[in-house]
């Protein structure tokens, strides 16, 4: 039984890991699509890079480093600050609307890291 419950938390773990590195790479494709690819915007400010930074790629970044720490409540941080951008992109026509899978992918996440930690104990 013990053999059982810590591979279902290695599973568990890995597949919130896996999560994470899909929400980094989409996250800083969606940022660069935003502000230097944006078909709808000629150029964007550099107060404008700054806070879709802060509000897509950080939380991005917060989310690995949750799970590869073990931390959970990093990764509730991480999707408290990625779901102000997340709907708003998630509501605009176009590529960026997919940016809604990406908040899909950090409740993923955060549902497997408790998961994780219930197997645990």
């Amino acid at each position: 039984m013990l053999l059982r419950n810590m591979g279902s938390s290695l599973i568990v773990r890995r597949a919130a890991y896996l999560f994470s590195v899909f929400i980094i790479i989409f996250g800083f494709y969606f940022w660069l699509k935003i502000n230097f690819l944006n078909p709808y915007v000629k150029s964007s400010s550099v107060n404008a890079i700054v806070n879709t930074f802060i509000l897509i790629v950080v939380p991005a970044i917060l989310s690995l480093v949750s799970v590869y720490t073990k931390r959970p409540a990093l990764m509730y941080i991480a999707v408290i600050l990625a779901l102000p951008a997340g709907f708003y992109l998630a509501l605009t026509p176009g590529i960026f609307k997919w940016y809604g899978l990406i908040l899909g992918m950090y409740l993923c996440a955060a549902g497997l890291m408790f998961i994780g930690n219930r197997i645990k104990q």
